[in-house]
């Protein structure tokens, strides 16, 4: 009577026992569920035991349908042993030792991984990959694909097809629907608006699927590409444009954040105010936008001119309003500040003060300039009260002149 191992160390013992037969030679054997063995170490099925059920008469009535037999004897262990594994608990012991096998013969990764799926399917089971949940796990598996984020995927994913390397690979559902049988598990969970992210050793610790969503998807792309913009700043455009594509082909309308809180809205306007020259305001008193690559102050007829790329803005924007709009390295992130018009004027006319302060010599156009400004935007004619000390400063030495002559004119009228 040969002895049933059950402890859990004498299992694990017995185990590492085998490890030496888990080659080629054995995977092709048990991909056509044979036995192998040599004197002293044996992995049989039940349809071996079955050949010489006189033998293996106790093995026989012991061994389960879906289980194999692990036997061996002196010397190979104390005493004759027997142990049995289920299918799937056997798969398993295959699969980790073949992944040590790899990382000994390399070369032969691909051979190795073949014949453990042909094992898989002789044994009729459907290896569950699992899903990554946890968010560090997450984490850790995105900046694993973060190498990923270049030109040449950006590309494929425009039109919504699958990019990856040997252990890594981004997929869309239509990318699992070639291959069914392959993708059997995928593709019972991934949803309409998912893309697949597989990874395996040794870029994972093993085997590990993630799904995100679009909208997840895209934001993780862009944040790639802002990084990718930053070491390659020459390609900026290339980048933003495949960006889009993507956007557009995943369905999605990216939301630009609007900026609301005060302090927030103070820093951004500081950002604006280089922008505020004579020929912005020019451009201003026509009811048309002005900016640079990264700021741009825009009319709601400026948006109107491109439906589509202003689509959020238009729906957001009110008629008498004006758009500024930043996008790095002006602002963070791409934001957007909506003005009424009166609050718009009020704005230009601070930071044309302080242009009038900087270039005296150029206030009458400056005042010019602004009261167009204040007239296309059809806002009343409001005469400021002068506080700021500069200001007031300045008006004062404008009625200098007039003052000077108010005194002679009284000093002739008593002589």
């Amino acid at each position: 009577m040969a002895f049933s191992v059950i402890d859990p160390k004498e299992k694990e013992r017995l185990l590492r026992t085998f490890a030496d037969n888990i080659h080629k030679s054995s995977l092709r054997e048990f991909s056509k569920k044979h036995g192998y063995g040599d004197g002293y170490l044996r992995i049989l099925f039940k349809e071996d035991l079955e050949e010489d059920e006189y033998k293996y008469l106790q093995e026989s009535t012991e061994i389960k349908e879906n289980q194999v037999l692990l036997n061996a004897i002196p010397p190979a262990a104390p005493k004759e042993e027997n142990l049995y594994l289920d299918f799937d608990e056997f798969y398993a012991y295959l699969a980790t030792e073949v992944y040590k096998r790899i990382q000994v013969e390399p070369a032969e990764e691909k051979e190795y991984l073949k014949l453990l799926v042909v094992i898989r399917d002789t044994l009729g089971l459907q290896e569950m990959i699992p899903t990554v949940t946890d968010p560090e796990e997450k984490e850790i598996l995105l900046r694993t694909f973060a190498s990923h984020i270049n030109k040449s995927s950006l590309k494929e994913f425009s039109k919504k097809q699958g990019y990856g390397r040997e252990y890594t690979i981004i997929l869309f559902k239509e990318d699992l629907e070639e291959d069914e049988y392959a993708f059997l598990q995928e593709l019972t969970e991934i949803k309409e608006n998912q893309v697949l992210l597989n990874a395996t050793p040794p870029a994972a610790p093993k085997e590990e699927n993630l799904y995100l969503d679009f909208d997840e998807f895209y934001a993780y792309l862009a944040t790639e590409v802002e990084k990718r913009i930053q070491a390659e700043p020459a390609e900026e455009k290339e980048y933003l444009k495949l960006l889009a594509a993507v956007r557009d082909t995943l369905g999605l309308q990216e939301m630009i954040p609007t900026v609301t809180d005060s302090e927030e809205k103070e820093v951004l306007l500081r950002t604006f105010a280089n922008n505020i020259d004579k020929r912005c305001l020019r451009k201003f008193a026509k009811k048309q936008g002005c900016g640079d690559e990264y700021i741009i102050i825009l009319f709601k007829e400026d948006l109107e001119e491109d439906e589509y790329a202003f689509l959020q803005e238009l729906t957001e924007i009110k008629e008498n309003q004006v758009l500024l709009n930043a996008t790095p390295p002006a602002a963070p992130k791409e934001e957007n500040l909506y003005l009424d018009f009166d609050e718009f004027y009020a704005y230009l006319a601070t930071e044309v003060e302080k242009r009038i302060q900087a270039e005296p010599a150029e206030e009458k156009e400056y005042l010019k300039l602004l009261a167009a400004v204040r007239d296309t935007l059809g806002l009343p004619k409001v005469v400021p009260t002068v506080i700021e000390p500069k200001g007031k400063e300045r008006l004062l030495r404008t009625f200098e002149s007039n003052i000077h002559k108010l005194l002679v004119g009284v000093k002739k009228f008593w002589n």
